[in-house]
């Protein structure tokens, strides 16, 4: 159940470092996710995942409740991220509440791989995974593998989204992402927002403002966490030995096939020869990669390979020439 608070704000007095008042700042309405928490708490639902900034610096007058209610609540994580120099947030740390929520893996890059353990800790995917499936990521001695159920596994992952992720309406007009006032709180019943409410996983966040560049366009933030969950719980992070021996298998070839004289690489038919020699082994290892995200949902990076394979084959080809030579 997704819950958009982009259009249900209200205003925060800040307070400087002297603990004066400086102004006020567009905060997420606190009475109205207050009053939704407390609903929801009264059934059962799966779990909260509450993509929301939280300020000590920032007042309102249901600040006290707010946190009160959630610190309360089982089963209810909100995001936490990177502190940086420019940083004017300060978070108010519910104890075991909080998670790291970092989309990127280097400061100004768009989006492109979720880390599972960030700065030593949980991030909202890998708290998920621990308390929705059980099962958590974990360093060995050393700081330098991971394993996760006793299996070796990735920290660091591309998640793959559906191309309907970076859409904010879905068929016929759909709204997929309902504001949390408007939509919500204003046209239910607190029954009938029970109901809803019942059995699922809620994910409160801004889904208008905050977006992420990814490789299908604009996704809203809090959706890098859950599809991270997602590639967790399907255990895709975990490391697959047989896509590795079938890399092994094909690069081992490969290199054979570049160290064969050239006599013996020789291909009869013209148009197939013509057609290898300007396709490259850039692109037969980016119909590699591009096979294996398709069948297991995983990408690989080919810049190191094909630089060797090239190296390797520009050799090959100077010692054919000095051998025709002589």
């Amino acid at each position: 159940m997704m819950v958009n608070t982009a259009w249900d704000q209200d205003c925060g007095v800040v307070y400087d470092v002297y603990n004066e008042p400086a102004g006020c700042l567009s905060v997420t309405d606190r009475r109205k996710l207050y009053e939704f928490l407390k609903l929801a708490s009264e059934v059962d639902y799966r779990y909260i995942f509450l993509d929301i900034r939280f300020e000590k610096n920032v007042v309102t007058p249901y600040d006290s409740l707010l946190y009160s209610q959630i610190a309360l609540m089982p089963r209810v994580v909100y995001s936490y991220h990177r502190p940086d120099d420019d940083a004017r947030i300060d978070y108010v740390e519910i104890p075991g509440k909080y998670a790291y929520a970092d989309y990127r893996v280097a400061k100004g890059d768009p989006f492109s791989r979720y880390e599972f353990l960030q700065e030593g800790s949980e991030s909202v995917a890998l708290r998920l995974y621990r308390d929705l499936d059980g099962k958590t990521i974990n360093r060995d001695k050393l700081g330098t593998f991971r394993n996760s159920d006793g299996s070796l596994c990735y920290n660091m992952q591309f998640i793959p989204f559906p191309l309907s992720a970076a859409n904010q309406y879905g068929q016929q007009g759909r709204i997929i992402y309902p504001r949390l006032g408007s939509q919500l709180m204003d046209i239910f019943t607190p029954d009938e927002l029970k109901r809803m409410m019942s059995g699922k996983i809620i994910v409160i966040g801004n889904f208008y403002e905050d977006q992420q560049e990814t490789y299908i366009g604009e996704v809203p933030g809090p959706l890098l966490s859950v599809y991270a969950w997602k590639l967790l719980e399907r255990g895709s992070h975990k490391v697959s030995f047989g896509l590795q021996f079938f890399l092994f298998v094909f690069y081992t070839l490969a290199l054979y096939i570049m160290l064969l004289p050239e006599d013996l690489k020789k291909i009869k038919n013209p148009v197939v020869a013509l057609l290898l020699s300007l396709l490259g082994w850039g692109f037969f290892l980016f119909a590699l990669q591009s096979f294996i995200f398709w069948l297991f949902g995983l990408s690989f990076i080919v810049i190191i390979p094909t630089i060797l394979f090239s190296l390797v084959n520009f050799y090959q080809t100077i010692k054919d020439n000095l051998r025709i030579k002589d």
